[in-house]
């Protein structure tokens, strides 16, 4: 980074100044305070930044802000560990109990069809049919 003043004018240049993407930079800005100003008279998006206060910023605090912002995303993310969890645990249950479903299912069918009769024939149809229209 170099050491003269220099006045960058849209996030393009910021980013590449920090050597980052630009949706980083953004996010830095809402999460982390980069610190970039928004000329009033200027359109919507409009940005500056002096790179003497972006090194001022890498070097001093940012780090902090940092741990702060995660500490308070920390509920958040616990939450989401834990729900994440919850799920793999409910969609392996879901996976035992169709399986359970289908082995019962294809028992019923075996016993139907060693047994004799139309009402049988049409009680196995009618399960082979549904175990299809499942799966």
């Amino acid at each position: 980074m170099s050491h003269e003043t220099k006045v960058l004018r849209s996030w393009k240049e910021i980013a590449a100044y920090l050597d980052k993407g630009v949706r980083t930079a953004q996010r830095w800005e809402q999460l982390l305070g980069l610190p970039v100003q928004r000329p009033k008279n200027r359109s919507k998006g409009s940005v500056v930044a002096s790179t003497d206060e972006l090194d001022q910023w890498l070097r001093n605090g940012w780090e902090q802000r940092a741990i702060e912002t995660n500490e308070k995303l920390r509920p958040s993310v616990d939450d989401f560990r834990r729900l994440r969890q919850q799920n793999r645990e409910l969609t392996l249950d879901l996976t035992r109990a169709i399986q359970g479903v289908k082995d019962e299912s294809e028992a019923l069918v075996r016993a139907l069809s060693r047994s004799s009769g139309t009402k049988s024939k049409h009680i196995e149809k009618r399960i082979r049919f549904l175990g299809r229209k499942r799966s």
